[in-house]
């Protein structure tokens, strides 16, 4: 952000100030100030934090229209900064999150115009005039000093706890890493060279130069870059199985986890993120993160995410539909009762074979075969569910490579988790 500078001298303008300040902190500016005082406080400690949040109390720090709708103003008279209303959308968004790149933006700036609040209008005027005769400008270099040593400082903080902590506190560190970097050199491409020369205070509290300075964000940039790059990436849906009821509408959901990505601090979390949906292979036109969709069918949801770094990883849930039951049909009418037939008159008995005459006998027993092949053993059904699940994973790959396209593996993984659900009932019956 480019902070601005305008010296005001109207006695009114500091009577409306302590008016403003007067009535109390506005409540829709208070999740923007809480996001800007917590930054402070992890960043910087509790004594620069509860000095900010006193400003914004008390009025000497507010947020309000700033001539030439530039990002802040400062009246040297009245040392009351002034904020622009912008930052209310930009630092704590409609939907509830702190946008963490905004906020160090918005805290640089704010860090500028304390300077300057601090400057008597006198050596304002002089440094207005050296600059006109093109011989620098003292209080803005200053000023814009201040800025360049916060991200400097923030991104040394940051980048000792890239050593320390959990596998994904490493990798939410080295995402706010990337973040103040990137501020770092849009503010060094806003300074107007003909300010001055600029020079900070290094690790070692030895001045050193704006490029040199840098230079040594630059080769920061090269260690965050390579440990987001190495970031673990996986993409799960929520649920993984459906089963709902024909015609039931149901919803599925993406569930990206990444290390930094993953964390509810991290940045604008969602437009980390791009996202597609499959069914079966086919594409279904629809990117949001959430699907919800009519079950007419048994099949298998798929969505692709990409995330910044323009890696995919892909996510499947088995959708298998429940028929409505048939409801039973009713008993068909009875026929009206007949009277009871008479038995028939009995046979006569044959008679008893004639001496020497052969003897009938009743089929042996192997003719009928009341013993029938044993069922698959247990140790089977496992060999079968293990080799069922092996080529699940093959198809999971050789469709995650297809950028979730590959029609002909969807359907395959469709069959081979329907008889994977059949063996696995088999097998369970027999615990």
């Amino acid at each position: 952000m480019l902070p601005s500078r305008r010296v005001v001298l109207a006695a009114s303008l500091a009577l409306l100030a302590g008016a403003l300040g007067a009535q109390g902190l506005p409540a829709q500016h208070q999740p923007a100030v809480n996001a800007i005082v917590s930054f402070i406080r992890r960043m910087e400690g509790d004594a620069n934090a509860d000095a900010v949040k006193r400003g914004f109390e008390n009025g000497t720090i507010r947020i309000a229209p700033v001539p030439d709708n530039d990002n802040a103003d400062t009246n040297t008279d009245t040392q009351v900064i002034t904020l622009n209303p912008a930052l209310l959308q930009q630092v704590h968004r409609a939907d509830g999150r702190q946008n963490f790149k905004a906020t160090a933006d918005w805290v640089a700036t704010l860090k500028h115009e304390q300077v300057h609040a601090q400057q008597s209008t006198p050596f304002v005027i002089g440094s207005n005039i050296r600059r006109v005769l093109g011989a620098g400008c003292p209080h803005e270099v200053a000023g814009w000093r201040a800025g360049f040593q916060s991200y400097y400082d923030w991104i040394q903080n940051l980048r000792g706890q890239m050593g320390t902590g959990s596998e994904a506190e490493r990798e939410a560190a080295a995402a706010k890493l990337r973040d103040l970097i990137k501020g770092f050199n849009e503010y060094r491409q806003n300074y107007p060279a003909a300010y001055g020369d600029m020079r900070i205070t290094g690790r070692d509290g030895v001045p050193m130069d704006l490029a040199d300075a840098a230079q040594e964000v630059a080769e920061t940039q090269k260690v965050v870059e390579a440990a987001l790059d190495n970031a673990d990436f996986v993409v799960t849906t929520i649920p993984m199985v459906q089963t709902p009821k024909k015609g039931e509408t149901f919803t599925v959901s993406a569930n990206p986890r990444g290390g930094a990505f993953d964390t509810p601090s991290a940045p604008n979390r969602e437009s980390l993120y791009t996202y597609a949906w499959y069914a079966d292979g086919a594409p279904l036109g629809h990117t949001g993160r959430a699907l919800a969709r009519k079950a007419t069918r048994n099949e298998v949801l798929t969505v692709m995410v990409t995330d910044r770094h323009s890696r995919k990883r892909s996510g499947s849930c088995r959708v298998t539909v429940q028929e409505a039951p048939v409801p039973p049909a009713a008993p068909p009418a009875k026929p009206p009762a007949r009277p009871a037939a008479k038995p028939p008159a009995k046979a006569p008995a044959p008679p008893p074979p004639a001496a020497g005459g052969r003897k009938l006998h009743a089929p042996p027993d192997a003719m009928f075969d009341n013993n029938p092949a044993p069922a698959e053993s247990k140790k089977g059904l496992e060999s079968r569910l293990n080799a069922l699940r092996e080529r699940h994973r093959e198809l999971k790959a050789q469709l995650d490579r297809s950028g979730g396209h590959d029609a002909a593996a969807s359907r395959e993984m469709t069959e081979v988790y329907r008889e994977y659900l059949a063996l696995k009932k088999r097998y369970d019956a027999m615990k």
